[in-house]
């Protein structure tokens, strides 16, 4: 941003209580910083950082999570969206995915066969942005229940669609 331009950092975070980067970087960074017209960090010791490494003044502020009413969140909490169930991805049922997704106006999640030998490669076959990681049983079950549509090649995850009265699509 070219120095005539405010320059404005909101709620910044190191998320640690020190900085880990070479001297080199630490200089480079302190420049940076000064270019700023104000900074604001999350956390106290995030305030000490600033100033004792990169001389630089910055002022402590509340996570901008708290600066809207929950309700905003609760909105986007309960935008519709297919959930798909694919124990075995294949570049066919992507495509179907893709279609149904397009058809019915719905944004995708995405839960893989959970194993640890293969969720990595399932993943990568899947190829796609909203694939849920580390999931509970109890997130599973959550994600079955607030879903608009599931699509599944899982026998679990038609019996799942049944019990919440989801409408599905089964792959065979």
């Amino acid at each position: 941003v070219r120095d005539e331009k405010k320059k404005i950092a909101v709620s910044a975070s190191f998320g640690h209580d020190r900085d880990f980067r070479p001297d080199r970087e630490r200089i480079m960074a302190s420049e940076y910083f000064k270019r700023f017209d104000g900074i604001s960090v999350r956390e106290e010791s995030a305030v000490g950082l600033m100033k004792k490494v990169f001389d630089v003044d910055a002022t402590r502020v509340l996570d901008p999570v708290f600066a809207v009413d929950k309700s905003v969140y609760d909105d986007i909490a309960t935008e519709p969206y297919m959930l798909t169930y694919i124990l075995d991805p294949t570049p066919e049922k992507k495509e179907v995915i893709k279609y149904l997704s397009e058809k019915l106006g719905l944004r995708t999640l995405h839960i893989l066969d959970g194993t640890p030998w293969n969720f990595q490669e399932n993943k990568e076959k899947m190829g796609m942005d909203t694939v849920l990681e580390n999931i509970t049983f109890q997130d599973w079950i959550y994600y079955f229940k607030n879903s608009s549509y599931v699509l599944t090649d899982s026998c679990h995850g038609m019996s799942f669609a049944l019990i919440y009265g989801k409408p599905f699509a089964g792959i065979g």
